[in-house]
């Protein structure tokens, strides 16, 4: 299988995971033996009850991948696997291994406190950020203290100490370490694996466990208002849970990814592919960007308007909380977000229309009310398109200009509507027009095709006589009457045939009859 495709085979599977068509299955325990993989990853089940065929999903970045057979070799290359797998099996092992070896590891073996072995402990099923919050704010809270290991000659024990349970010192907890500046909890299951300690630095952090932070809420996204290019329309800064903006990282609302950032330059930050496609290069307001620490950070960022998703086709991002929209934020992009957002619940139904009182275009704007009762503020819905419009109850002059807009799109479509009407009206008449033209032809044709008078020829005086459909009976002077035949027609229809007698004035060829409707035609004899 090729690279493209399977990208696309990820993606379609975390597709149907994420709208809830595939389900996750644990990996169940045979005898007591399982790959330590499995606490990280987990199979992947279709609709139908079976699982995926070499697709594995890892617990922690939310991303599926591709197992080679029953070898789980090439999961353990995973970087979440190797940040968050711990197995006391295999650290007990590690220990054993350590203790036959040379006199030094001994000793750093003694020089864990008896309590780390023998007191209550943590067995490893735990999620370790979980964990790691947990501790934070236990060490805050005063639930835990931290423990100093006295003995140990190692100087990096004067930087890390134990966590422990306040008012039982005994009570050490197993695999981790505090950090006594930073106060920050890293793993500690290999006595001999001090040097990992040696490489922490105070004030950074992994990227992984800032992505899990911002998910669980204990890191908020913040966007910084002072400078009007359009970067800071797609990221946003991540504020700690002690309000302070961390300097090194910034967070793409569209793709959920965690960047590197510096305040001097970022010139990294526009070459991301995010910032490229959705089109923010195009009008970009080149303007020096102020610095932060020198104006005071506080002073410059606002919270960033949340809500589900972004509409984008890798969109992965999640924020934490709803908060309410700003004055500032009319035009960024995370407000489009959460208009669109707001206004995909009123027509799917969560959210209700509700009148705005004393307020002059009522009947086309209202507030909008959530599930449980209580009202946005700060918004308006228009009640024809739907859309979300910003009102902080003084300035109007953005619903003004929208209900101009449809005003002027109402008038159009009634200008449309009767030339519409207009043209139907001329095609009618030209219709009837037409029709009446027809009739008249028609008529025309008829009487120029009506039947012919029947005519005979007589050997002493032939007469020409007209004949129509209807017969009428004819009222002959019979003092004229010469002489009387009978004529049968095709229809065997007897009539009867005067001959009369030549009129007085030789002129008058034709005798009326007072009928209109039938003509009898006289020629001499």
């Amino acid at each position: 299988m090729s690279a493209r495709n399977i990208r696309k085979w990820r993606e379609e599977i975390e597709a149907h995971i994420n709208d809830g068509t595939y389900k996750l299955a644990e990996v169940q325990k045979v005898s007591q033996r399982r790959s330590p993989v499995w606490n990280i990853f987990i199979k992947v089940m279709d609709e139908n009850g079976c699982i995926l065929d070499r697709a594995v999903y890892c617990r922690h970045c939310k991303r599926v991948f591709r197992a080679q057979g029953n070898s789980t070799t090439s999961l353990m290359r995973h970087n979440c696997y190797r940040i968050f797998s711990c197995v006391p099996s295999q650290v007990e092992e590690q220990e054993k291994a350590i203790e036959k070896k040379t006199k030094t590891y001994r000793k750093r073996v003694k020089a864990i406190p008896s309590a780390y072995h023998d007191a209550n402990k943590f067995e490893y099923s735990f999620d370790f950020e979980l964990l790691n919050t947990t501790i934070g704010k236990g060490l805050r809270g005063g639930t835990y203290v931290l423990q100093p290991n006295k003995e140990s000659n190692d100087p990096i024990w004067s930087r890390f100490a134990f966590v422990a349970m306040k008012g039982n010192v005994e009570s050490i907890l197993k695999d981790v370490v505090c950090c006594n500046q930073c106060q920050t909890i890293l793993k500690y299951h290999d006595p001999s694996g001090v040097k990992y300690l040696y490489e922490h630095e105070c004030g950074k952090e992994d990227k992984l466990k800032i992505s899990f932070k911002i998910k669980t809420g204990l890191y908020k996204l913040k966007q910084r208002h002072c400078s009007k290019s359009n970067l800071w329309k797609l990221f946003a800064l991540i504020s700690k849970d002690d309000n302070t903006v961390m300097k090194d990282y910034v967070y793409c609302t569209a793709c959920a990814e965690i960047l590197p950032y510096t305040v001097r330059s970022t010139k990294k930050l526009k070459t991301h592919k995010c910032f490229v496609q959705l089109g923010f290069h195009v009008t970009e307001d080149i303007r020096p960007v102020v610095d932060i620490e020198g104006k005071g950070l506080q002073n410059l960022v606002t919270p960033w308007p949340n809500a589900k998703k972004i509409v984008t086709k890798s969109s992965k991002a999640i924020y934490p909380t709803f908060v309410k929209p700003t004055n500032q934020l009319t035009t960024d992009f995370g407000m489009k977000v959460l208009q669109k957002s707001i206004e995909h619940k009123i027509r799917a139904g969560c959210y209700k229309l509700k009148g705005i009182p004393e307020f002059p275009p009522r009947s086309i704007y209202a507030f909008i009310t959530k599930e449980d009762g209580n009202t946005l503020g700060g918004m308006v819905s228009c009640r024809q398109c739907l859309q979300i419009l910003i009102y902080d109850g003084i300035n109007d002059e953005e619903l003004k200009q929208h209900a101009k807009r449809h005003t002027s799109s109402q008038t159009q479509q009634q200008q449309v509507t009767v030339a519409e009407e207009d043209i139907k009206i001329e095609e009618t008449q030209l219709a009837e027009n037409n029709q009446l033209h027809s009739i008249i032809i028609r008529e025309e044709i008829n009487f120029e095709e009506a039947p012919p008078f029947a005519q005979q020829q007589y050997s002493e005086n032939s007469v020409e006589f007209m004949q129509s459909n209807d017969y009428v009976e004819q009222f002959v002077d019979e003092t004229q009457v010469k002489d009387e035949y009978s004529f049968v027609d095709s229809n065997y229809n007897q009539y009867p045939v005067f001959i009369i007698e030549e009129l007085e004035d030789p002129t008058d060829d034709y005798v009326k009859q007072e009928d209109e409707c039938q003509e009898l035609l006289y020629y001499q004899n």
